[in-house]
């Protein structure tokens, strides 16, 4: 696989001030081709970007902007969508299921005192992985956009739980096995390094901190064992990939190849 930390900070430096921006560009798919520059980008939200980051954004071309959040997080915190780009609100998990990625919204948590709340809600991204990879009308709308052979933007509000099991798809569809699966998955902890700490300092004036702080890590920091649990769910009900994706979305091989000639080079 090709070692994409390197582009850190310097592949798309310009749009350094949206979390955990990079693009799958690079990688070497199962026939030996590498997926093409600049054809899926996947990051945080696009919200209260400078006139810079836009400017930079919109030079990227992309055409189809994704989503991934929910109703309710969208509103609270709208994207900027490119000039030329097609905007597809498609949220990976139900309204009223509560991921945790506002820090407004963990603060309350916490203020609550709720610890069966707080338990509750510490167990619902991990069980959410073996979920998400499902039969789930974000991701398949993503595969509609991938037979055009047009540019893909997909994001999340951190870009990496729901955004990380949409790069995982697209990754098992070219061919890849579990380590560059795993390989990008974990590159959000690189990524989002600084902005961990950045909410991390948003926590450290609550009277509790030293007590939530292993809470608060749980709910910004990326762990391999969360993207192993939706590999293996895959493989725990199917015994092939084009098995899982023509049950889990109707995608026969010839439409997965038809992705290789218009992605990989």
């Amino acid at each position: 696989m090709y070692f994409k930390t390197a582009d850190y900070k310097t592949k798309y430096a310009d749009m350094m001030q949206v979390d955990n921006f990079r693009d799958l560009g690079g990688i070497v798919v199962d026939d030996g081709r590498k997926i093409k520059d600049g054809m899926f980008f996947r990051c945080g939200k696009l919200f209260d970007l400078t006139d810079q980051t836009k400017d930079a954004l919109q030079k990227l071309n992309v055409k189809h902007v994704f989503d991934l959040r929910t109703n309710e997080e969208a509103e609270h915190e709208p994207d900027f969508v490119p000039q030329g780009a097609t905007y597809h609100l498609a949220p990976v998990v139900p309204d009223g299921v509560r991921v945790m990625v506002r820090v407004d919204e963990i603060k309350k948590l916490i203020r609550s005192f709720s610890i069966r709340e707080g338990i509750k809600m510490g167990r619902t991204m991990p069980n959410l992985y073996t979920k998400m990879p499902f039969g789930n009308s974000a991701y398949q709308q993503i595969f509609d956009a991938m037979d055009t052979g047009e540019s893909i933007l997909f994001h999340c509000t951190a870009g990496k739980d729901r955004t990380g099991v949409a790069s995982m798809l697209i990754l098992l569809a070219f061919g890849l096995d579990y380590q560059a699966i795993r390989d990008d998955y974990m590159l959000s902890e690189t990524y989002r390094k600084e902005a961990n700490l950045r909410l991390a300092e948003e926590f450290k004036d609550m009277a509790l901190y030293p007590i939530i702080k292993p809470f608060v890590y749980k709910c910004i920091r990326c762990k391999e064992k969360y993207i192993k649990r939706s590999y293996n769910e895959i493989f725990k009900r199917y015994k092939t990939v084009e098995e899982f994706f023509l049950k889990e979305y109707g995608v026969d091989k010839q439409r997965i190849q038809r992705w290789k000639d218009l992605y990989t080079e």
